[in-house]
């Protein structure tokens, strides 16, 4: 049998379906479907009410396959198209690149070297979107 992918991503989701099952056998059951649909096309013949669990990860994982695939034809043409910004190759004598990605948080860190902390103000995203963890809002410090 034939790999379709070496990797794809699993997903917390996966983990907490997986969990919420009683009997070991189950979660052998859905691990390996999961799994062998993932590596290799490969329908899983499970009970109902483990099938339905797995038609809800299965959009990810034939999306995670579908990129994977097409990032393995991208990379054999080469990379990055002539003209692209990817592709632009960055002077020896350029040692810094302003904002790095170009975002906010980069640009303030960037002034804070120059400038010190003391002169300016960066919000801190605080919003957990897991709900997995906790933040410990002690750490997060303010500047005024």
């Amino acid at each position: 049998m034939e790999n379709r992918v070496n990797r794809f991503p699993f997903f917390y989701s996966y983990y907490t379906a997986y969990k919420k099952l009683s009997k070991e056998s189950d979660k052998v059951k859905f691990i390996d479907a999961v799994m062998k649909y993932a590596f290799f096309g490969e329908e899983p013949d499970l009970p109902e009410y483990l099938d339905s669990m797995f038609d809800l990860a299965r959009p990810n994982i034939d999306q995670s396959v579908k990129n994977a695939q097409q990032g393995a034809v991208n990379g054999k043409k080469g990379g990055a198209p002539n003209g692209n910004q990817n592709a632009r190759k960055k002077s020896a004598g350029n040692k810094t690149t302003p904002g790095l990605n170009g975002n906010k948080v980069d640009k303030e860190r960037e002034k804070d070297m120059e400038y010190g902390t003391q002169n300016n103000t960066v919000s801190i995203c605080t919003e957990d979107t897991t709900g997995r963890e906790n933040i410990d809002y002690t750490k997060l410090v303010t500047r005024s």
